[in-house]
Formats: structure tokens, sequence, C-alpha cells
């Protein structure tokens, strides 16, 4: 038997604190899990190095995005950068461990 497609979600835009929750496999806990994590000493500076290493960007110019992990200020002009990079991380995951996948795509 031929093992089920995992199906990625294909979008056009993404925002920092849900692309650091995917990125990380929080997303994938329990909401009050998911919380504690989000809370957990250390999580927001993981959150600026990725977004660092991502976008180009310094530390300082991340960190200044706002407060929390939700980046008030974050330039709305990389949130499909940050879309693009987790899709291929996804498909990078997938395909190293030959796994199927299908796409859906939700862009509106």
């Amino acid at each position: 038997m031929a093992p089920v497609p995992v199906t990625i979600k294909v979008r056009e835009e993404i925002s920092p604190e849900q692309f650091c929750l995917e990125w990380f496999g929080l997303h994938k806990l329990p909401h009050p899990e998911r919380i504690k994590e989000q809370n957990s000493r250390g999580y927001r500076k993981r959150c600026i190095e990725l977004l660092c290493e991502v976008l180009g960007k310094s530390f300082s110019t991340v960190n200044h995005w706002g407060s929390g992990t939700s980046f008030s200020k974050f330039p709305p002009e990389y949130r499909s950068r940050l879309a693009q990079v987790l899709l291929y991380k996804q498909v990078k995951e997938l395909s190293s461990f030959g796994r199927p996948f299908r796409a859906i795509n939700t862009l509106n």
C-alpha cells in the first residue's frame, strides 16, 4: 500500500510569529504547551536569529521590529519571503524521507 501523501499549504504570505511556530514545530503542540514554549526563556532570541538568517538582516534590525514574537513593526514585504522559505523547508524535509506530498494552494 502506497503511503498517504502529506499535504503542504502553499501560502502567499506568512507572519513572522507563525513562521517561527512552524519552523520550530510548535504549531503541532496543544495550545497550552505551545504558549508555554513561546513564553520560555530564549524563544524570542531564537526567532530573531532565525529571521536574521532567512532575511539577511542584523540582530539589531530584527529586534527593533517589535516586542514578543509578533514583531508588530515587521516589514510586510518580507512576509512572502518567509512563506517561500517555509515551503522550501517542508518540501526538502519530505523529500529527504522519501515521503510523497501534495501542495494545496491557499492563495486568494
